[in-house]
């Protein structure tokens, strides 16, 4: 697996090779970052990919200019892989490897003044989080605000919208949009907008 585009193009991402970690393939990474890119530039945005895993989707934002990155894998090994990545890569310096679960991370504070995230990349292990429960910690969360977006890869199409655009979250002054979805056989990536409801 390798970066598709920007400046480390071509630099190779190792597998992270443990347990259910299954890394977006090339294929839907590189429709992927076409369509984020005709959606809104990434040039400077701080990036939540936050179920790491080999970190491959970050590291695709941070060779396209995004401005930091926090990477949060939950298994000690795959972290500690995916930090030795970051020096190889050398760009230890804008990006973070958190160890924690998702759901923790989502519920600490930090510097809710400058740790919002522009941009959320939300691949989990699909027989563990339900997109409701997930998208409505995420919208509950001190991270993120209206605009910042986010690409959800599940194995179906996220089913809370049925026919809507919009999906309130409850005990949450957020909105869901929804912008637009694509198949890639069993995987569907969804792109999302936070809205103020």
């Amino acid at each position: 697996m390798r970066i598709i585009a920007g400046s480390l193009k071509g630099r190779r991402i190792p597998p992270a090779s443990v347990g259910e970690v299954r890394p977006t393939s090339d294929r839907v990474r590189e429709s992927m970052f076409s369509t984020l890119e005709s959606l809104g530039e990434l040039g400077g945005l701080r990036v939540l990919d936050l179920f790491a895993g080999s970190g491959s989707l970050g590291l695709e934002c941070i060779s396209r200019g995004a401005g930091t990155c926090v990477f949060v894998e939950r298994d000690r090994a795959v972290a500690k892989r995916l930090f030795e990545l970051l020096q190889t890569l050398d760009v230890q310096d804008c990006c973070e490897v958190k160890t924690n679960k998702a759901e923790s991370f989502l519920k600490s504070q930090g510097d809710v003044s400058t740790d919002k995230f522009g941009l959320v990349f939300l691949d989990p292990p699909y027989e563990l989080f339900q997109p409701v429960d997930l998208l409505s910690r995420l919208c509950g969360s001190p991270h993120v605000e209206p605009g910042t977006r986010v690409v959800y890869e599940s194995r179906s199409e996220l089913d809370l919208f049925d026919s809507a655009q919009c999906y309130a979250v409850q005990g949450s002054s957020l909105l869901l949009e929804r912008v637009r979805d694509k198949s890639f056989g069993d995987t569907v990536v969804s792109y999302l907008v936070l809205k103020e409801s």
